[in-house]
């Protein structure tokens, strides 16, 4: 079994870290998987040093010779950015509503659940474009993309 309890952000998409424990517990030791293919080795350092972990990931993919440096948010700006973040949130849960109201959007779609993952995707791919992954217009493409499949 292959898990990183640590995506457990992912709980919009119903991702419950306690049962991967439990099944976890009933299978033998396996190897820890150490290789990184998303982060720059800052990002592994600092996610190591946040999590008091004592082994580190290796940085392996394409960002694995990226020096950009990270700096973490005192935690008075990163109460205030949660805070802005869950209003944007409710304004765009507002809208999908409001689309919903008048038909542009199916009205079984959650708008608290479709809000935060159009949010979260569009914050990965802008990432992803500041970091050159990704060019510009094939960000705006795949969140367009996620908008019109919103459409019934």
């Amino acid at each position: 079994m292959v898990a990183d309890l640590n995506q457990s952000i992912y709980a919009f998409r119903q991702a419950v870290p306690k049962k991967v424990l439990s099944f976890a517990a009933t299978l033998p030791q396996g190897e820890r998987l150490d290789g990184n293919f998303r982060s720059t080795p800052a990002i592994c350092r600092i996610t190591a040093s946040v999590r008091g972990l004592t082994q580190l990931d290796h940085a392996l993919g394409p960002h694995r010779e990226l020096t950009v440096p990270i700096r973490l948010l005192p935690y008075d700006k990163a109460v205030r950015l949660r805070v802005l973040y869950a209003g944007f949130h409710r304004h765009m849960a507002d809208l999908i509503r409001k689309d919903q109201q008048v038909g542009r959007i199916p009205s079984d779609a959650d708008p608290e659940g479709t809000a935060l993952a159009l949010v979260a995707l569009a914050e990965g791919l802008a990432a992803y474009v500041l970091t050159g992954v990704i060019p510009a217009i094939h960000a705006r493409e795949q969140v367009l993309e996620a908008i019109t499949a919103l459409n019934p």
